[in-house]
């Protein structure tokens, strides 16, 4: 589709967009787009999931007639466009903040709504969410970089208590802030709602959100896994149904069940089209880590056998779908750099600054910091001195966070190279060197002063 094709042009790291855009038989229509947040990693496939389909808890999956996804780009190879007024019609939201505390441009952010919760049960709706908050910040990785994700709920009551049912004989309509039902597409246990408002009203206080939860107050067993909004029940296994359901919203996995259907789509992180050829290669040997049949389709790949909560509703996150929530965490991070000093871009000369420093975003986290001069690595530490190293050229230096739940990356979501500073700096010329012996020595006892203990 060529407005695919347009949204998804380049992977700058220098500015991005967050693109809305409505998927429907016609094809694709940007209908929002907002500047900044994130650095911007090209995924496996060039063409983003069709956020018409959704999944409901335990088995069915849906194609609805049009969806919203929601994708951040180049800036500057964003679809020309304004955002809309928020305005009129739009629902006045007031988030109150349940977890972390960060720039909603710089944190993954989840917004909890509830459907369905008459307002003297918005105490329910309250408890509720605090619950799925509690299940999810105990799973990995969000109990370890849990200060890297906000989470905000929304209290918006409705007419009536309960949603909908159109699975029913004789459906059962309810009047609710949201206008969740069951029997979404003619399955019983999927949940939709009205994701159009749901968007509009919560990009009007948090335009960088990543994902929304809809908790509905019903008991009876559902929900809806999609790549814009998931949906649970608040009855029995509504928890864990909402951390599965917040696997898909928030970081894009797909279900490790499979459907009973044939097809392959755009491939998600965690399935595969064949078993010697899978993108988790790297933990292949771990403990449980290989290659099963059956993931979503029947004729794709899953990681592990069993235990994965993309599987089933107990367990925790597969060691590769902890991966994938590493990489939807740090590349929202604009940067992961705190400071350098002097200055990127300093000349680095003899009689000038002759050491350079960097200190990452969050200095309490285990970091690499490889320096290089072109080519060449010359040294490690958040600080290196170049006095005397006899060297011409561009320094840069890669920062590297050293995390079990990495075993590799290659989108740069946990690592950035930054530079150049401008070197050119003689052997001895002034900084107090001894004449007798080599160049490289000074360079090399400050590096190994500069490194941290872990």
């Amino acid at each position: 589709m060529p407005a695919i094709a347009l949204l998804l042009t380049g992977f700058a790291s220098a500015g991005s967009a967050l693109v809305t855009a409505r998927w429907d038989d016609a094809g694709v229509h940007v209908i929002d787009v907002v500047e900044g947040g994130g650095r911007l990693r090209p995924r496996g496939s060039a063409t983003p999931p069709d956020p018409r389909w959704v999944s409901a808890p335990g088995g069915g999956i849906a194609l609805r007639r049009e969806g919203l996804g929601r994708w951040r780009v180049a800036w500057a190879d964003a679809p020309s466009s304004s955002r809309p007024a928020a305005a009129l019609g739009v629902p006045v939201l007031a988030p109150i903040p349940l977890h972390g505390t960060g720039p909603d441009d710089a944190r993954l952010d989840l917004v909890i709504l509830g459907d369905g919760y008459q307002e003297a049960e918005l105490s329910r709706f309250s408890d509720d969410a605090d619950a799925v908050l509690t299940a999810l910040l105990s799973l990995e990785p969000w109990a370890r970089h849990g200060n890297l994700l906000n989470v905000w709920r929304v209290d918006t009551a409705s007419t009536a208590s309960g949603i909908s049912h159109a699975e029913f004989p004789t459906p059962l309509i309810r009047e609710t802030a949201w206008s969740c039902s069951y029997g979404c597409q003619g399955v019983d246990r999927l949940i939709c709602c009205d994701e159009a408002g749901m968007v509009e009203a919560v990009s009007a206080q948090i335009p960088a959100f990543d994902a929304i939860l809809v908790l509905v107050n019903d008991p009876a067993y559902g929900g809806a896994g999609g790549f814009t909004y998931a949906a649970a029940t608040n009855g029995v296994d509504g928890v864990d149904i909402a951390v599965h359901e917040v696997g898909h919203a928030l970081v894009g996995l797909w279900d490790e069940y499979d459907y009973g259907l044939a097809g392959t789509g755009d491939l998600g992180p965690n399935c595969a089209a064949d078993a010697s050829s899978v993108p988790w290669a790297s933990w292949e040997g771990e403990v449980g880590v290989g290659a099963f049949d059956g993931c979503s389709y029947d004729d794709l790949v899953r990681p592990t056998e069993e235990g994965c909560i993309m599987r089933t509703l107990d367990g925790d996150y597969c060691p590769v779908c902890r991966q994938e929530a590493m990489y939807a965490i740090f590349d929202k991070l604009p940067t992961l750099v705190g400071s350098t000093d002097p200055p990127i871009g300093t000349p680095i000369r003899d009689k000038g600054p002759t050491a350079v420093s960097l200190t990452p975003f969050d200095p309490a986290l285990p970091w690499t910091i490889r320096w290089q001069v072109g080519d060449t690595v010359v040294g490690e530490g958040e600080q290196i001195d170049l006095a005397c190293a006899d060297v011409e050229g561009n320094l840069s230096a890669t920062l590297t966070l050293v995390s079990e739940f990495v075993r590799d990356d290659p989108y740069g979501a946990t690592w950035e190279s930054v530079g150049a500073w401008p070197v050119d700096v003689g052997p001895c010329s002034g900084c107090g060197c001894s004449s007798g012996g080599s160049p490289w020595l000074g360079l090399l006892a400050v590096v190994g002063l500069g490194r941290r203990r872990r």
